[in-house]
């Protein structure tokens, strides 16, 4: 009876558990590009759900298919399909064929009502600019005066 008691509590752990979402939310968003380069393994927003103003920390993981430089991520954001507004973060780093590669940027939510549209690219050396990975996701505000 004691076992069967002890089974019953784990198992009811492990459930709740599993129902528990994190204000990390995991693989959020779509692939907007190929993966020639670089295959995106994990995309990771928090917090989530945003709120107007918050500081989103953006992660992306994932495995290059070829040797290749990652000069800079570029984080455009619109409202409502209007005009994008980019953040450039630095990287400037080389990674090696099936090399997993954990890049951090960031984006400030927006602080009006509507749709809006987040794209997450990971871009090779200047002058070819090359588009390694690119990432997009939404989030909608509503009700904000």
């Amino acid at each position: 009876m004691e076992k069967n008691l002890s089974f019953l509590i784990l198992v009811i752990f492990v459930v709740q558990s599993r129902l528990y979402t994190p204000k990390k939310y995991s693989s959020i968003g779509y692939n907007c590009g190929g993966s020639y380069y670089l295959s995106i393994t994990e995309f990771n927003v928090w917090p989530w759900p945003v709120q107007p103003g918050d500081d989103m920390k953006i992660q992306v993981v994932g495995v290059f298919n070829r040797a290749e430089t990652v000069d800079y991520i570029a984080t455009g954001q619109d409202l409502n399909h209007d005009q994008w507004i980019y953040n450039i973060t630095d990287i400037g780093q080389t990674f090696s064929v099936n090399q997993i590669g954990t890049f951090n940027t960031s984006a400030q939510a927006g602080t009006a009502s509507g749709c809006y549209n987040i794209q997450v690219t990971l871009k090779g050396p200047k002058p070819e600019d090359t588009y390694l990975a690119c990432w997009s996701f939404s989030y909608e505000l509503y009700n904000i005066d």
